[in-house]
Order: C-alpha cells, then structure tokens, then sequence
C-alpha cells in the first residue's frame, strides 16, 4: 500500500470538490495520511474532480 487516506466521508467530499480548505481539515485532525508515500494524498482531490 502505497497511500491511505483516513477521513470523514463529508470531509472528504467538501475537500475534493474545494468548498473547505485540505489544510484545515488536517490541523482539526479530520484528515490523515499515511502509507509508505503519504504525499500522494495530496493528490488525491483530482480523483474527485476529473483532470
């Protein structure tokens, strides 16, 4: 496993679609990564989105 994302399911809507901030979420402890490449979950919003 290469990335895991731990988040609400809301959270992780409203933070792929852009209505909330990635960064908030994380410092309120809503979001977490991890895995061998956690920086992959920074990507992860386009997975929402489309290109």
């Amino acid at each position: 496993m290469d990335c895991r994302v731990a988040a609400e399911p809301a959270v992780f809507l409203l933070v792929g679609y852009g209505r909330v901030s990635r960064r908030s979420q994380i410092v309120r402890g809503r979001m977490v990564a991890g895995g061998r490449k956690r920086w992959l979950a920074m990507t992860a919003d386009r997975l929402l989105t489309g290109p």
